[in-house]
């Protein structure tokens, strides 16, 4: 598992973590809980240390050595599965570090309610920096707007794994550095909504799709040449390859990382 797959993976299970504790009764139960969210955000914040983490706090959780191990390697053989197929009422997760560093994962859809758009605009203000990281299909566009907006100019970078699709690809460019990992693929499209109605409502909807393709053109055309721009909102779903987003200016670079060979990703 790369380093980059490990940090997804570690934001992933804080998420989980974390929202487990905070319904849990309050007991000795909860306070493992939190713990293990705790640690797990601290290994998604230094992944590269992930394995020195986990040596110095798994043992302070007072459970069974023997579990430990069945639930970690567990956790290593499924984590990317779950960080490609979140639970639908969480469709972002976050974590931020002593440093004022707010790391954030999309992933899954942000659409209809799944998002809590105010609320992470709070913590995007919040925080001195942003990492962001990318595994979803698009959503709500208003909601990307809003992310974007929030994003530029405290966003250091951003990095896409898996996909990077529709509405998803506005929130990207919120970062100067846009990192895509091998086997990435990115998806652009024009804006497009399911509407019922008469014609005067659907004479409405059409306003407001042309409103928002005028809204992306802007965003796209900051680093992608507006004739390129002008293809993509004209028809059609439009797929990248990592080599293809590098070549329009929609990400700058793709990443690569050797496997990780530490106690905790490399299976018995």
């Amino acid at each position: 598992m790369s380093t980059w797959h490990r940090q997804v993976a570690y934001l992933s299970m804080y998420g989980h973590l974390a929202d487990l504790a905070r319904n849990a009764p309050v007991g000795r139960a909860q306070k493992q809980v939190a713990f293990r969210a705790e640690m797990f955000g601290m290994m998604a914040d230094r992944p590269e240390h992930a394995e020195e983490i986990y040596q110095q706090l798994a043992p302070l959780e007072d459970q069974p050595p023997r579990a430990h191990d069945i639930a970690d390697r567990q956790i290593a053989s499924d984590a990317v599965a779950q960080a490609c197929a979140p639970p639908l009422h969480q469709s972002h997760y976050t974590y931020l570090n002593p440093d004022g560093v707010l790391l954030l994962l999309l992933r899954g859809e942000f659409a209809f309610g799944l998002l809590d758009v105010p609320g992470l605009l709070k913590q995007i203000e919040q925080a001195k920096e942003v990492h962001l990281h990318i595994n979803c299909t698009g959503g709500d566009m208003g909601s990307a707007f809003c992310l974007f907006d929030a994003l530029e100019g405290k966003c250091s970078f951003a990095t896409a794994y898996g996909k990077c699709w529709s509405a998803a690809t506005v929130v990207f460019l919120a970062a100067p550095v846009r990192r895509v990992a091998a086997n990435t693929t990115l998806m652009v499209h024009a804006a497009v909504a399911a509407v019922y109605g008469n014609a005067t409502s659907l004479r409405r909807v059409a306003d407001n799709l042309d409103a928002n393709d005028q809204q992306v053109r802007n965003i796209y055309s900051l680093h992608v040449a507006p004739a390129t721009v002008a293809t993509w909102l004209a028809s059609g779903d439009h797929w990248l390859t990592p080599e293809q987003a590098v070549a329009c200016g929609l990400a700058t670079e793709i990443v690569s990382d050797p496997m990780c060979q530490c106690e905790i990703c490399t299976d018995p």
